[in-house]
């Protein structure tokens, strides 16, 4: 299988977590899931919410993936998962394209992959 081009970019301490997001990526790529390829991976310190995926504001398809830092295991693959679908059609929320994608990973895979979760999940290993 020819390598896909990729511009991951890991800032501040969360390149400790990169083989971690990296093997999500490449379950997303066995399952054919078309994620974008340019995406910043961050911390944030938000306690209202697991995860966040934005796109960047300048002209190119770039986005922005911020992770709570308290999920932990398979929490944390999960939300990765939720939000790396946002890249795919952002403006679709959690209808479209994301729900189908989602529901191609739960059903070939061991994940949970839903629309909402609580901060407090975030340290359960699910």
């Amino acid at each position: 299988m020819r390598q896909k081009k990729s511009n991951f970019v890991y800032i501040g301490e969360i390149v400790e977590r990169r083989g971690q997001i990296e093997g999500v990526i490449a379950l997303l790529d066995e399952l054919g899931v078309p994620i974008n390829r340019s995406v910043e991976f961050k911390y944030s310190r938000a306690k209202s919410y697991l995860g966040m995926c934005m796109r960047l504001r300048n002209g190119e398809r770039k986005f922005r993936i911020l992770l709570n830092k308290s999920a932990q295991g398979e929490a944390f693959e999960n939300i990765v998962i939720h939000e790396l679908l946002h890249t795919i059609k952002i403006k679709d929320g959690h209808r479209g394209k994301w729900k189908a994608y989602a529901t191609l990973v739960n059903e070939n895979t061991d994940y949970h992959i839903t629309r909402i979760a609580k901060p407090e999940s975030a340290g359960k290993n699910v």
